[in-house]
């Protein structure tokens, strides 16, 4: 076998019929400029199964402060000095589907 010039340089192709394929292209797209990093850490935790994920009371945990830290820079944002916010409502229905579809994905 022939020793590469540069052995941190790959050219990949994918099958674009592949609709798995395909998938991971969009991954792959949606990284920019993060590729490589991406890559490793997908191929490290493939290999040697080195990703873990917090418990899922902690992930809920998360996900509440961070919609909470948002609707509350929203209501920020959009709120005048005069204008009182009503808070007795912290997550809209949008707002608990989008909570419960990365839940979702994160079971996954």
């Amino acid at each position: 076998m022939d020793i590469k010039k540069d052995p941190g340089k790959f050219t990949i192709r994918f099958c674009m019929a592949d609709p798995r394929q395909m998938k991971a292209v969009d991954e792959l797209n949606a990284q920019g400029r993060l590729k490589a990093q991406f890559l490793t850490n997908a191929i490290l935790h493939y290999v040697e199964g080195t990703a873990t994920l917090p418990p899922q009371e902690e992930l809920e945990s998360i996900l509440e402060r961070l919609m909470k830290r948002m609707l509350d820079d929203r209501a920020d944002m959009s709120a005048k000095p005069t204008e009182k916010i009503d808070s007795s409502e912290p997550f809209s229905a949008d707002d608990l589907a989008t909570i419960a579809g990365t839940l979702q994905a994160f079971r996954r």
